[in-house]
């Protein structure tokens, strides 16, 4: 989301599984909301999920 009146942070990088994971070990969020993402966001929730990353930053 590039809302800022939505979103605390916006970050401008490429939709990579890399790029995610970075943003998501630097920032260790509470949660994640991959449907305000639109299909994307929805696609690398699933891949990371598959990936078992998810579970091991918890």
């Amino acid at each position: 989301m590039t809302d800022t009146s939505i979103a605390d942070k916006v970050y401008m990088e490429p939709l990579t599984l890399e790029y995610i994971a970075k943003i998501i070990l630097y920032e260790r969020p509470d949660a994640i909301l991959p449907g305000i993402g639109g299909q994307t966001g929805l696609n690398l929730a699933m891949q990371l999920e598959k990936k078992v990353f998810l579970q091991s930053v918890v």
